[in-house]
């Protein structure tokens, strides 16, 4: 009898594993292909655009098509009527465990529920290095940024300070003038020579982040 419970506990273990893995599996090159595809696009039905702060949002969008999944409030419930704005923050996630932005109909129109973990630099950081991802801090000298290079994925996601994110989408040799990056905002394909340039220039002294996924 005990033999059979545990084969049943270990069937249980391993299914779980296997569920786990389709869910969270996180695809870097699908993350970098939707990137390079749509990072001149601000007029995505799908998504709102933060106009001038939209950098994040989109780093989001990548992440989400590579295969990590929303979590959603589930706000709100059926028809929103305050058809006032054209984007609703989802106040009710005060510690980052939401992750979601969704268009909703009104009787106006449509607006987009979005909580800060998918918008903002910080708050992202913080859901996805507790949730879903591992975060890696370097600092702004020439070692750091060497080995921040050497240890690059295609679908990694930089940050500098808590002002700009993007997604890696090509390594090609790993040095700073050839690996690129997409990001938006300022609609970018660059190489990573210009992120450190940016970093310099709007966030002296300040840590470099990697958000990378398993």
């Amino acid at each position: 009898m005990r033999k059979k419970i545990q084969k049943v506990l270990a069937l249980g273990m391993t299914l779980t594993a296997l569920m786990s893995n389709v869910v969270y599996g996180y695809n870097g090159q699908e993350a970098a292909n939707y990137a390079f595809t749509h990072y001149k696009n601000t007029e995505s039905g799908d998504y709102y655009y933060f106009n001038g702060a939209n950098c994040t949002n989109f780093v989001s969008q990548c992440v989400n098509f590579g295969g990590i999944p929303m979590k959603d409030t589930g706000n709100p419930s059926g028809f929103y009527l305050k058809g006032i704005k054209d984007a609703v923050l989802d106040t009710d996630d005060e510690i980052n465990y939401y992750w979601y932005m969704k268009k909703v109909s009104t009787l106006t129109g449509k607006v987009y529920w979005y909580t800060r973990s998918w918008a903002c630099v910080k708050e992202f950081r913080e859901y996805q290095g507790i949730r879903n991802g591992k975060v890696v801090q370097y600092s702004q000298t020439d070692d750091s940024k060497r080995a921040l290079c050497s240890q690059l994925k295609v679908g990694d996601v930089l940050q500098c300070g808590n002002k700009h994110s993007v997604i890696i989408t090509a390594l090609n040799d790993k040095t700073e003038k050839t690996i690129r990056y997409c990001g938006q905002t300022y609609s970018s394909h660059k190489t990573l020579d210009q992120f450190f340039k940016y970093a310099e220039e709007n966030t002296p002294g300040q840590k470099l982040y990697r958000i990378t996924y398993k």
